[in-house]
């Protein structure tokens, strides 16, 4: 297939500078970016993501000198560079670092499987390009949701099946199960385990509610109970979100 055309748009989107950094650290784009460039969607941010520790710490190092820090996460730093409105989000867990092919497998939907990398040695560069699952322009043609039941945080996929919905994607009854099932799957024995299920894609809107259950905090040790969880959440909605109207969270996720 010709990606000739997407590929100089996303080039074009990113603009040099950032090209430049991500070339010094082997760095590849992923997920929602890549997808929106295919179904035609609006791009809102850049996922980057890094084949080892070391390239990591590089991009770290590059978007601290020449970008500005707005967000930061477990999972996460987010930088602004120069004029570019769209964050570039650098994915630190070590447990995301790998190629491509690594990284889809911890994906949830099918239609975020697709990548664009980039390589810093000229000899590499013949390499450098879109990379995609196997299913991905299939179901992106379909604009359906298939899970992927080997993802790392399937209760921020709950929440990104309403962003996917309003962008015209559509889930099956049988997909809502899987969902369900892994979620019903995950071992939360303490806040801290919670914490870092909640700390997944799309939830930044969480992030004060997510703080107080850090490892070091005095409710990150607690044993997690559902129904304590639930009053916190309803209060922290109540507190945060009560002057929004339906569809006015973040990312076009409702609180």
């Amino acid at each position: 297939m010709n990606t000739q055309r997407e590929g100089y748009l996303l080039k074009k989107y990113l603009g040099e500078e950032a090209i430049k950094g991500l070339r010094q650290c082997n760095a590849y784009i992923a997920g929602g970016a890549i997808t929106a460039l295919f179904s035609g969607q609006k791009i809102r941010d850049w996922d980057i993501y890094f084949r080892t520790k070391e390239d990591c710490e590089k991009a770290v190092t590059w978007f601290g000198i020449n970008g500005v820090l707005a967000n930061e996460t477990d999972t996460s730093k987010s930088y602004k560079l120069g004029k570019q409105e769209k964050p570039y989000q650098l994915i630190v867990l070590p447990d995301l670092f790998g190629d491509p092919a690594d990284i889809f497998k911890c994906y949830d939907f099918t239609v975020c499987m697709g990548a664009y990398q980039f390589f810093a040695d000229p000899a590499l560069q013949h390499t450098e390009g879109f990379v995609f699952g196997e299913d991905f322009f299939k179901h992106i043609g379909q604009r359906r949701l298939v899970f992927h039941t080997g993802t790392m945080f399937p209760i921020c996929s709950m929440l990104r099946v309403m962003k996917y919905i309003k962008s015209g994607f559509y889930i099956t009854g049988m997909e809502i199960l899987k969902i369900g099932l892994s979620v019903h799957s995950l071992k939360i024995n303490t806040y801290a385990d919670l914490r870092r299920q909640l700390q997944g894609i799309d939830t930044a809107f969480l992030a004060d509610l997510t703080t107080q259950m850090k490892d070091d905090e005095p409710l990150g040790a607690k044993e997690y109970i559902k129904e304590q969880f639930l009053t916190m959440m309803d209060d922290f909605v109540s507190q945060h979100y009560e002057h929004l109207t339906a569809g006015d969270g973040e990312d076009g996720v409702e609180p």
